[in-house]
């Protein structure tokens, strides 16, 4: 008897008991398959882009790389592109991640910010998908806003 693992839409079969004729074959190639599923995901993910943003925060267009997120089959949470002139103070959202994309509790990292990328900023995405780019004030948020590289990873597992 074997159970149907579901990975990208394709069903691989497990076995669910050591009764089965070889068990250890087919515990090999249903890790194999596994595997291959989690590796296409992992090398070729579909990035979907940051659509609705808030407070002012905007792609800065050019040839940076625009906002965007991913899933991948191991639940890890990609967020990349640079953002420009964000507004709205400390603690102001810039966009919201969807459901299923969110972390299981606060994640924060620092990002390279500035139009020449050699200043940080503090990046927080909560439970309920907001990314918070804190940009400070005065001249160090102007030159934060100027420019904001997102690239990090998170798991929601």
């Amino acid at each position: 008897m074997s159970i149907n693992l579901t990975i990208d839409g394709s069903a691989y079969p497990y076995p669910s008991n050591a009764s089965d004729d070889n068990w250890a074959a087919q515990q090999v190639a249903a890790m194999q398959a596994l595997a291959a599923g989690v590796t296409e995901s992992l090398t070729s993910p579909v990035w979907t882009a940051v659509s609705v943003f808030t407070n002012s925060w905007a792609n800065s267009g050019g040839s940076d790389q625009a906002a965007g997120h991913t899933l991948l089959a191991n639940g890890l949470v990609g967020v990349r592109g640079a953002l420009t002139a964000g507004g709205g103070g400390p603690g102001a959202s810039a966009f919201t991640l969807p459901s299923g994309r969110r972390p299981l509790t606060r994640f924060r990292i620092i990002q390279p910010a500035g139009a020449s990328g050699t200043l940080a900023a503090a990046v927080l995405v909560d439970t309920d998908g907001t990314v918070v780019i804190n940009a400070g004030v005065g001249s160090l948020a102007t030159d934060i806003r100027a420019g904001t590289f997102l690239n990090f990873w998170f798991s929601i597992t």
